[in-house]
């Protein structure tokens, strides 16, 4: 891992929910809500990094199933700003056999905004850090949704 990409992931401070988002479809696992902080998953894509280039179509990310109108500058959760401020040189990060509602072999947890800039500018594939799901499970906490 370069001395970029630690920067980029050391101060990154975030968490992934799922859950049944609506629009973005149902995310939970096995019925449950749960979240993840990426606090708690820093570390496998830091300390031992896995960089692999998936094709796109293996990857389901909120919005896998929306209209190329709704997404990249037109993006419905940001409006386009997270896909333009976003960099493409910074690999998403991706789990292997999390459960999803395409039933696609990986799931995106970070990257999604990358990942449609580079779609939309031709590429069907790219480097990702994969991690786990085994390893991703044991930091998932369930959440109550009221």
């Amino acid at each position: 891992m370069s001395n970029t990409e630690l920067d980029f992931w050391l101060g990154f401070r975030r968490k992934a929910s799922f859950k049944d988002w609506g629009r973005f479809g149902d995310w939970r696992i096995d019925g449950n809500n749960y979240e993840l902080d990426f606090q708690d998953v820093k570390e496998l894509v830091t300390e031992r990094p896995k960089k692999v280039i998936v094709d796109f179509d293996d990857i389901a990310f909120k919005g896998y199933n929306h209209n190329k109108r709704y997404i990249g500058e037109n993006c419905i959760c940001c409006d386009g700003f997270k896909f333009k401020a976003c960099d493409t040189k910074y690999p998403g990060i991706i789990v292997k056999d999390l459960p999803n509602p395409a039933k696609r072999l990986y799931t995106m947890i970070d990257g999604r905004h990358r990942l449609q800039k580079m779609f939309l500018s031709g590429k069907t594939k790219s480097e990702f850090y994969v991690l786990d799901y085994t390893d991703v499970k044991k930091k998932m906490t369930p959440i109550r949704i009221f």
